[in-house]
């Protein structure tokens, strides 16, 4: 096949937009597990007498976010969240034979 576009430059603004802007398909399991969540424009929860004000807010609990939310959204953006899959798809591109663990690269691996 032969790419509709020869240079990065032929790539028009407005064909971006529409890929960038454009809302993800829950059907096709697009943006489901890394989709920004709105948020508020003034953070309520800073100001303990403000939260009562976040449109989360649940006056039972006294908290402004979802504790089961926040939990999976700090499993989300650990550092380490795919960490174990990367080293397993090194180990099986290369099969022990890492240059950078033997010196004979310029890059070294930082998590291994």
């Amino acid at each position: 096949g032969e790419w509709s576009r020869k240079r990065i430059q032929d790539v028009l603004l407005v064909d971006t937009e529409e890929i960038v802007n454009r809302a993800p398909r829950l059907e096709a399991n697009e943006g489901e597990d890394f989709a920004v969540c709105d948020r508020s424009e003034f953070p309520f929860s800073q100001h303990p007498r403000l939260r009562r004000y976040h449109p989360d807010y649940n006056p039972k609990t006294g908290l402004d976010h979802d504790p089961a939310w926040m939990a999976q959204e700090v499993r989300r953006w650990a550092p380490d969240l795919f960490a174990d899959r990367r080293e397993r798809a090194v180990e099986e591109l290369l099969g022990g034979r890492d240059p950078s663990r033997y010196g004979l690269s310029r890059w070294v691996r930082v998590d291994g």
